[in-house]
């Protein structure tokens, strides 16, 4: 795959750094990463966020990479460990080379910038910032440390598509609102590499290096970019973003880290977001993006972490959902296989103690044993899975996710992947 004609435009506001993107065989594609015009002192000039964009689903098609123009000679480094990590990992994905080739100038549609800008190294800090649990516990946890978090980075074409400009506008707003709340600056970013390397690697891999890009590409006024952890240590598994990952992102000018393996999402509400006033009134979990619902109060996410507020003893100071719907509760799907249940097994074992909320115990309880009851089919395909992830090293994972040499969005890995035959 060849990356060139990178370009950065200024206008309506909007400074955007973009290039040409051609996988092989297939017509080049603009991807883009914008950001307002007030941040235009964060922005690299150079094929870096590119790269990290790209760098796993070309390893999951196993095209060479092809850059004509510069790129952070740490992450250059850094793609070979990158590498090496994940091919690690049996997720059926394959070192491949990458050459970069110089290029005269920047392309800008800006008389004054037909050079690529000269930053000094930042000094600030940043965290990809969702006001969901994993966020706002970072931003608490550094609140008063020496690194504290000056810059909360929110993302468009991430958990909020691209067409759902409405709803943006309106978690921007709220972001925004934090930030004048706390002192701080809010960066918006909006970027379409998702919609283009999805194509090609499930997004369960592919994020985390749409995330370092997104980093990259605002990070040259930054010294430190947090990205939220969503597992406790001892839940890891090969993911986007990882402890292991995401630090390898990091280039001359900014360090990427990892934070908050030390809690499950439960624990993160019970020692710290349940403590905080900003967050129980802006806190967002909800990813159906309902139009006119911050939070739909109804999805799996909602209910567990209402449910955790609720174990918290806070639930009616959270602001951001409706009344806890016990029938919604009883009719909640534990995912055994992914462990779910130990999320509903933990909040029941912590009313129990509490000797709190009878009803809402009775429906846990209820989920848990509906999630339990198997059918022969289930059974056969959750053994298939187990299986393979536990005694034969991913091969029947990795056989079905290459069968699609360009592309892992065939027809049978999604079959078989809903109906539990690979995790």
């Amino acid at each position: 795959m060849k990356i060139y004609n990178l370009f950065l435009s200024y206008k309506a506001q909007a400074t955007t750094l973009s290039v040409d993107i051609a996988f092989k065989g297939k017509k080049p594609e603009r991807m883009y990463f914008a950001t307002d015009l007030k941040n235009k002192t964060l922005i690299s000039s150079d094929y870096s966020p590119f790269l990290a964009a790209v760098l796993l689903p070309c390893m999951k098609s196993g095209e060479d990479i092809i850059i004509e123009g510069p790129v952070s000679k740490k992450l250059l480094a850094n793609a070979k460990k990158i590498m090496d990590l994940v091919v690690s990992w049996n997720v059926g994905l394959k070192k491949v080379n990458i050459k970069c080739h110089p290029e005269p100038a920047l392309g800008s549609n800006d008389k004054e910038m037909l050079e690529p800008v000269q930053h000094d190294k930042g000094s600030q800090t940043a965290s990809f910032f969702s006001a969901g649990v994993d966020s706002f516990y970072t931003y608490l946890k550094h609140k008063d440390k020496k690194d504290k978090i000056k810059n909360l980075i929110l993302v468009h074409g991430f958990d909020i598509p691209l067409k759902n400009n409405d709803f943006f506008e309106s978690v921007r707003k709220t972001v925004e609102q934090i930030a004048i709340d706390e002192k701080i600056n809010a960066i918006s970013v909006e970027t379409n590499a998702g919609e283009i390397v999805e194509k090609y690697l499930i997004w369960d891999l592919a994020h985390g290096g749409v995330l370092a890009a997104i980093g990259l590409f605002v990070g040259s006024g930054l010294s430190k970019i947090f990205i939220p952890a969503g597992l406790r240590k001892d839940e890891l598994f090969p993911y986007g973003t990882h402890p292991d990952l995401d630090k390898l992102w990091s280039t001359e000018n900014t360090e990427f880290v990892h934070d908050g393996t030390e809690y499950n999402r439960l624990g993160k509400i019970m020692n710290t977001v349940s403590k905080s006033s900003l967050a129980l009134k802006y806190l967002r979990v909800c990813a159906q993006n309902i139009k006119g619902k911050y939070n739909c109060s109804r999805c799996y996410k909602c209910l567990q972490t209402m449910i955790e507020l609720v174990c918290a003893g806070v639930i009616e100071k959270a602001e951001t959902f409706d009344k806890l719907d016990l029938k919604a509760v009883r009719n909640m799907h534990y995912d055994y296989v992914l462990k779910y249940n130990l999320q509903g097994e933990a909040n029941l074992d912590i009313l129990k103690r509490l000797n709190r909320e009878l009803e809402l115990q009775n429906a846990i309880a209820e989920s848990l044993e509906k999630s339990k009851k198997r059918t022969v089919r289930k059974t056969i395909f959750e053994n298939i899975s187990h299986f393979d992830r536990n005694y034969n090293s991913r091969r029947l994972y990795s056989l079905v996710f290459k069968m699609n040499r360009k592309q892992d969005r065939n027809m049978l890995f999604k079959l078989l992947n809903k109906m539990g035959a690979l995790k």
